[in-house]
């Protein structure tokens, strides 16, 4: 049992949020509703336009962190960009991963923190995440079709 520091009320672990137990800010999710629902009344119209910039911002710092912390490039095709970099999970299982553990916030912030190992990760960018996943046998052309090169792009039309 935890004291919430909002209600002073003893309550079950789960009924605090990942953030209040992890921060040591015990506060109950019920306490920690109505504190939000208030800072947003004072902010008004702007709260959420904040709220939603911060959280860029730490994703963003949680990203750099990342991308440090695997390679800073990607594995493929060697291209150092930050913004087309991504992790990729080598044995597959991301998206139920992302899933269990609440976004790619939460997983960024896991490994920067150091609490999920990075032996199953590498940092692709989007292409060869891509054609990662078609080699994997997770992405398929259609019926009768094989990978092409394209000799030309122009105007929107591609022509072989």
């Amino acid at each position: 049992m935890i004291k919430c520091i909002g209600c002073k009320e003893n309550r079950e672990e789960s009924q605090f949020t990942h953030s209040a137990i992890a921060n040591s800010r015990f506060i109950c999710r019920p306490c920690n509703s109505i504190r939000t629902k208030r800072y947003r009344e004072k902010l008004g119209s702007t709260a959420r336009i904040y709220e939603s910039n911060k959280a860029k911002r730490l994703r963003f710092v949680n990203k750099i962190r990342v991308v440090g912390i695997l390679g800073r490039q990607c594995k493929g095709c060697g291209i150092k960009d930050i913004r087309i970099l991504e992790v990729n999970h080598k044995n597959g299982n991301g998206t139920k991963e992302l899933k269990e553990c609440g976004g790619s916030n939460v997983l960024y912030r896991l490994i920067a923190q150091g609490k999920r190992q990075t032996n199953d990760l590498e940092l692709l960018c989007a292409n060869c995440n891509v054609l990662y996943e078609y080699k994997r046998g997770k992405r398929y052309l259609p019926p009768g079709f094989e990978p092409i090169e394209l000799d030309w792009v122009g105007s929107g039309i591609f022509c072989v």
